[in-house]
């Protein structure tokens, strides 16, 4: 059998399981320091822009109506702040806040409904992995001119508090008008 005390008496099986530990701590810290500089822990978040364009029943405009969807990927949750679609025609630039609303509810016995009369108090609304939600505003613009569809989407993330942003922007084009017809529109 051997002793694997040495001649001083220190004991070398606890120095070798000593630095051991040390090496598993390390590679453990580097696993996680790796995993952090190529953004794993990052908010993973979609953004979708739907654009389109529908007539305003006024001569010269159109309702353009944006779909914003928004995708949680599946790491971690997101907590909406804000969002807003800004709409630029020429030099004239629109903004419109897209609603996240939580509402809150009244329960009698088993009966639950939603009150839309009475906003919730929570300021925030949660996105959690692998949940989507669409969500639409509308604006009037020129028919004839295109425009420039922009939503910037801010929150933050389930252990990142720091505020985060998302973006997408698509482009709307003016309806074409049929040179045949009674003056039917193209979508």
């Amino acid at each position: 059998m051997v002793n694997l005390k040495s001649v001083s008496g220190i004991d070398i099986s606890e120095i070798v399981k000593n630095y051991a530990q040390v090496g598993a701590w390390l590679a453990g810290g580097l696993f996680f320091l790796v995993k952090l500089l190529t953004g794993y822990f990052a908010v993973d978040l979609s953004v979708t822009l739907l654009p389109t364009r529908r007539a305003s029943g006024t001569d010269g405009t159109d309702h353009l109506v944006a779909e914003v969807t928004l995708k949680k990927g599946d790491r971690g949750s997101f907590s909406l702040l804000d969002a807003m679609v800004i709409v630029t025609q020429g030099q004239t630039r629109q903004n419109s806040s897209l609603r996240f609303q939580r509402f809150r509810f009244k329960q009698k016995g088993r009966e639950v409904k939603i009150d839309p009369d009475i906003p919730s108090s929570r300021p925030t609304f949660d996105l959690s992995p692998g949940e989507s939600v669409t969500v639409s505003t509308w604006l009037t613009v020129e028919t004839d001119q295109p425009c420039l569809v922009e939503v910037a989407v801010i929150g933050t993330g389930r252990w990142d508090l720091s505020v985060k942003q998302r973006y997408a922007s698509a482009v709307s084009l003016p309806r074409i008008k049929r040179s045949t017809g009674a003056g039917l529109y193209l979508k």
